[in-house]
């Protein structure tokens, strides 16, 4: 092995080592910021200023999930290989992302959906993350890098993680069902159902609000939700109907005593939880 070639070993070496941290367990071994995947903060000091921005907006913001991400993961273009194509890149972060979620439900017990992970779909995960490893271990022993032998592993681990995310996010946590509940409520697919909430609460919305004007709409929207014989009690934990009332004016006098329509001043707040909150991620929403 010649001194060049010995190099390049010795730098694929830590290489793979990182890449298998990454891929087989979800976790960044990079203390030197030297992988081309990189851990974007949510610092606490920008959830300071999102929640006065939420509290200063005409309408409260419409997701509030109970299931917020406090880290997202990126590629540094700058850092990768110059000989992997961005697509190989992209598949590496998606293996490393859905790894990471298979072991948040092995470590906690705190969601109740996390238990629908059937022992058969874990014994098959950790199978075939003994087979990954081993696939990462014999690239790691080559003396060369033979790029389309690494794109092929790569591939074939992709497709094997995206079936196994797909089984448990669409097939054992019902994703298309919260979708369908999220079409019907926040983008007012059921229509039946507003039309009996502005029939119950136009006459309430045509008065000055009041400090219980809020909770009194919500009422009027589990009432529209019961007389369309829909599941009132699972959505209200999910959905609630919000009422940001006019500032207080300088003079000291609100703009509420003034209002004789409180419709413009509506919104909806979802609370985004499993499995939702692993489509709706920040960066998603901002699209």
């Amino acid at each position: 092995m010649c001194t060049t070639t010995r190099i390049l070993y010795t730098c694929h070496h830590v290489f793979y080592k990182q890449l298998s941290a990454w891929m087989l367990h979800g976790l960044l071994l990079d203390q030197k910021g030297e992988f081309f995947i990189e851990k974007i903060e949510l610092s606490q000091s920008s959830e300071v200023e999102q929640r006065e921005v939420d509290e200063e907006a005409p309408t409260a913001g419409p997701f509030s999930a109970t299931e917020k991400a406090t880290s997202e993961f990126r590629i540094n273009g700058q850092l990768a290989p110059s000989y992997l194509p961005q697509t190989v890149l992209e598949k590496i972060l998606f293996i490393g992302e859905a790894v990471q979620i298979f072991q948040t439900l092995h470590a906690s017990g705190a969601h109740p959906p996390l238990a629908s992970f059937s022992v058969s779909s874990g014994y098959q995960l950790r199978a075939d993350l003994m087979k990954f490893s081993w696939m990462l271990t014999v690239l790691q022993n080559q003396p060369i890098l033979q790029l389309r032998d690494f794109e092929n592993k790569i591939e074939y681990i992709r497709n094997v993680v995206a079936q196994h995310l797909w089984r448990l996010l669409v097939e054992e946590s019902n994703l298309v069902g919260h979708l369908h509940v999220m079409k019907d409520i926040f983008l007012l697919g059921r229509g039946e159902l507003f039309l009996s909430f502005i029939d119950m609460a136009d006459i309430l919305m045509k008065q000055s609000p009041t400090s219980t004007t809020q909770h009194d709409i919500n009422v009027a929207f589990r009432q529209a939700m019961i007389k369309i014989a829909m599941d009132h009690e699972e959505l209200a934990k999910q959905f609630e109907l919000t009422l940001s009332l006019p500032p207080v004016q300088s003079s000291g006098v609100s703009l509420k005593s003034k209002m004789t329509n409180s419709w413009k001043y509506v919104g909806m707040s979802h609370k985004v939880s499993w499995p939702l909150h692993v489509v709706l991620t920040p960066a998603t929403l901002e699209k």
